[in-house]
């Protein structure tokens, strides 16, 4: 919880609520952040990235380009839609940039992504193809809110990957992540329900 909406994913946070907390108040034009409106918390901000709330799928997918930052071409996989830009929410972004740039120091390798912030009709498409819980029903996915990225390192696959859970860059990634706003739902950890190694969150 912050006092105000910041692209600085290292920001000062001034509080912290329980997963469990009921919150009233409205979104940003953006949708990346939530206003609270009533309560001890009364005028504070969450980020988007942690709410479960239905008039989330309002604008889940549906970002305006002004509410996302575009990243450079080397971010892009290869190997998924190569010819696509990526992009994520501004806060994200700035997060992802810092924590790639400490990965290519200690790897000498670029953290790449498959896939970053995506638009309704592609999780539709990736719903019908695959099904829940691969692919999130349309309207609740991090991704449709640019907080959520699919790593994955250019001419490797799930086999061969050093990200694959374990490995190298995996270990690395889950000791450090967090220092620039990114974990991996438990939900997706090696022993969790819809495993995904190369699925990380933007969290702030």
């Amino acid at each position: 919880m912050r006092d105000q909406p910041t692209l600085e994913p290292r920001a000062r946070i001034v509080g912290t609520l329980a997963s469990t907390t009921t919150l009233t108040g409205s979104y940003d034009a953006s949708g990346l952040w939530f206003r609270i409106a009533e309560g001890a918390f009364k005028g504070r901000w969450v980020t988007s990235a942690v709410l479960v709330a239905t008039t989330a799928r309002a604008v889940n997918g549906r970002l305006p380009m002004s509410a996302v930052t575009r990243l450079p071409s080397w971010s892009v996989n290869v190997s998924n839609l190569p010819h696509e830009p990526r992009y994520l929410s501004r806060a994200a972004a700035v997060g992802y940039l810092g924590l790639a740039a400490a990965f290519k120091a200690r790897f000498g390798v670029a953290l790449t992504i498959t896939e970053a912030y995506r638009t309704l009709s592609r999780q539709q498409l990736l719903y019908r193809t695959l099904g829940y819980p691969r692919a999130a029903v349309p309207g609740t996915s991090n991704h449709g809110l640019g907080n959520a990225i699919d790593f994955g390192i250019a001419r490797t696959n799930a086999i061969n990957s050093p990200l694959y859970f374990g490995r190298s860059y995996d270990v690395w990634l889950t000791a450090n992540s967090k220092r620039w706003g990114f974990d991996r739902p438990d939900y997706m950890d090696r022993r969790g329900s819809n495993p995904e190694w190369w699925h990380y969150n933007f969290v702030g």
